[in-house]
């Protein structure tokens, strides 16, 4: 839990050390202090946890727009170099500062302090765009501009603009993005117009209009 202050804690399953205090234990039983000056913590979304999948990932957002992540590294969504897995909490270089940030399965979006939309990690489905389409995107690459806030789901992108309209790009199964379109959208489609909160999660997409 985040404290008022910026103050996180966190407890439960430390496994790839997705709680931020390194490798050990691998069971937090009582909430543990990781770190001051937090803004906003995510979480990988969209794991199969029921079929054995791992892909535990997690990236702090500090209030002074820094980025720090840890866990699993399968597509380099941890943002700072390779596909090695890091048990410990490092600082992803960045040339910008951060505003917004989400994890999906194996890709993470971030929006900067001037709305730039920028991801990295697997575009299997073209959930970032047609950079490396079908494998890993290993550098961050700028998906849009004028973003207010994004959400990285399974292999899946959506985004809400400044003007309010919702966009959608990747993996379309299920329709989740879009009806008029196939299994994979690679370049973002509008989806919805007066648009205020977005989520989404493996198969859905959740937004509140106005």
């Amino acid at each position: 839990y985040l404290t008022g202050d910026g103050d996180l804690y966190a407890w439960g399953d430390n496994r790839f050390g997705v709680l931020g205090i390194g490798p050990s234990p691998t069971v937090v039983e009582e909430p543990t202090y990781v770190m001051s000056g937090v803004a906003k913590v995510v979480t990988s979304a969209a794991n199969a946890y029921e079929n054995g999948d791992t892909t535990f990932s997690t990236a702090i957002l500090t209030t002074d727009g820094r980025l720090f992540t840890v866990g699993r590294n399968t597509c380099g969504q941890l943002g700072r170099g390779g596909t090695s897995d890091d048990a410990n909490l490092g600082l992803v270089e960045l040339s910008f500062k951060v505003k917004d940030v989400s994890l999906g399965h194996d890709h993470m979006l971030l929006v900067d302090e001037k709305g730039n939309l920028w991801g990295i990690g697997s575009n299997a489905y073209g959930a970032l765009g047609t950079t490396n389409l079908g494998g890993n995107v290993s550098s961050f690459v700028k998906l849009d501009t004028g973003v207010a806030f994004a959400s990285a789901g399974r292999r899946s992108t959506v985004y809400v603009k400044n003007d309010g309209t919702l966009w959608g790009v990747g993996d379309n199964r299920w329709k989740k993005l879009s009806q008029n379109h196939g299994d994979q959208i690679h370049t973002p489609v509008q989806i919805l117009k007066n648009v205020e909160f977005l989520d989404s999660g493996e198969h859905q997409v959740l937004a509140v209009d106005h």
